[in-house]
């Protein structure tokens, strides 16, 4: 048993199915040739912590430790920052979260050179739901 699709559905799907191919190729052509680059030996690991206190309110606690080979560092790879946060989030809907907070960064390690850094943060990020139910953010 097949069911007949409505003319205008059919029309909207084989344009979907034209369109995602060129956008595709669109994507492919703008990304730049890879070049063989020298190996860079990175260690970033964090720790997000979300607390719910309401249904549409919730803590965020960031905590980061990096390190990576920076600009004429190559023969001296001890940089190392780290950065702890607490955040606020606010969501009024399934599509938009709103945050505010507090991170403050510095240098650790054996070549601290006095990095330290205290920031204030607004953020704002817009999800949509793409079909399969992965976020798009």
């Amino acid at each position: 048993m097949s069911a007949k699709v409505p003319g205008s559905r059919r029309g909207a799907i084989h344009k979907s199915l034209v369109l995602i191919p060129a956008l595709l190729a669109l994507m492919a052509a703008a990304t730049p040739l890879s070049r063989a680059q020298e190996p860079r030996k990175e260690f970033w690991p964090e720790i997000d912590v979300y607390i719910n206190v309401k249904p549409k309110v919730r803590f965020y606690l960031l905590g980061t430790l990096s390190k990576s080979v920076e600009d004429g560092e190559m023969h001296n790879e001890q940089s190392r920052e780290a950065q702890i946060g607490a955040h606020v989030d606010y969501i009024p809907n399934d599509h938009i979260i709103l945050r505010t907070g507090y991170r403050y960064g510095r240098t650790v390690g054996k070549n601290d050179d006095g990095f330290r850094e205290h920031r204030l943060l607004a953020e704002q990020t817009l999800r949509k739901f793409l079909p399969g139910v992965f976020p798009a953010e």
